[in-house]
């Protein structure tokens, strides 16, 4: 796949490890406020959702401390789930156009407001992250369905910073700015989200990784923990369309 950054040792860092910052809207003392969390792993859900789906998320936001820069946007593309299932990998999601999420929201609150987004077309989105009030959650269209005989998944997104005006001062340097990729398990493939319902739940949250000018391939995994698995997973990664 031209252009990824995987390697076994950024496929490991993803999930090993505390975040590399804490983000605004984030408590630190959450499962996975701190660091990555495998929430239900590969089959942990509960025995009565017998119709699961899954669909791969995303957070990108500036580090709880403030991020100094005021001339970017992050540019988000590449949303992916692959699956391994009977020995097989296989890409469940692949995302370019339809890229959903438009609010800036504060997890510890559920708080939100409309987010500055420049659709890309099959380059993505450009984010324009606010410095207080937020990050920004977003994930694919659809969601896939899921079954409890998985042996591994990967959830990706390629990430970079951009200037927001192009004739504007560089200061991408400067920017705080931090991903991550995730993933949920759903009750069912039409299962709605509302504060009382319990009907999904994290498999899992990856760590929060800087994101800076070059692009960077952030993710999330299940049931891979050796150099032979990943590298078994980016020799497959690499005869899959971009």
């Amino acid at each position: 796949m031209a252009g990824t950054t995987l390697t076994p040792a950024s496929l490991r860092a993803d999930m090993v490890g505390p975040h590399e910052s804490t983000i605004v809207g984030v408590v630190p003392a959450w499962s996975w406020g701190s660091a990555a969390d495998p929430g239900f792993g590969l089959s942990g859900f509960p025995s009565a959702w017998t119709s699961p789906a899954y669909t791969m998320w995303g957070i990108v936001g500036p580090a709880a401390s403030g991020s100094p820069a005021t001339n970017v946007r992050v540019q988000i593309r590449h949303l992916r789930t692959d699956f391994k299932r009977s020995g097989v990998w296989y890409r469940a999601q692949s995302e370019k156009t339809g890229i959903t999420g438009g609010n800036y929201t504060d997890f510890s609150t559920n708080a939100s407001i409309t987010a500055d987004v420049q659709q890309l077309g099959a380059e993505g989105i450009a984010l324009r992250p606010i410095p207080t009030g937020g990050t920004f959650h977003f994930y694919p269209s659809n969601r896939v369905p899921y079954a409890r005989d998985m042996q591994a998944l990967v959830v990706s997104m390629d990430v970079r910073l951009v200037k927001d005006n192009p004739n504007g001062i560089d200061d991408i340097d400067r920017a705080r700015i931090y991903g991550v990729a995730a993933g949920d398990i759903y009750q069912s493939m039409d299962a709605r989200w509302n504060a009382t319902n319990w009907v999904n739940g994290h498999a899992p949250i990856g760590r929060f990784r800087q994101i800076g000018r070059e692009w960077r391939t952030i993710t999330a995994h299940l049931g891979l923990s050796t150099d032979a698995q990943f590298n078994e997973y980016i020799a497959w990664v690499a005869g899959q369309p971009r």
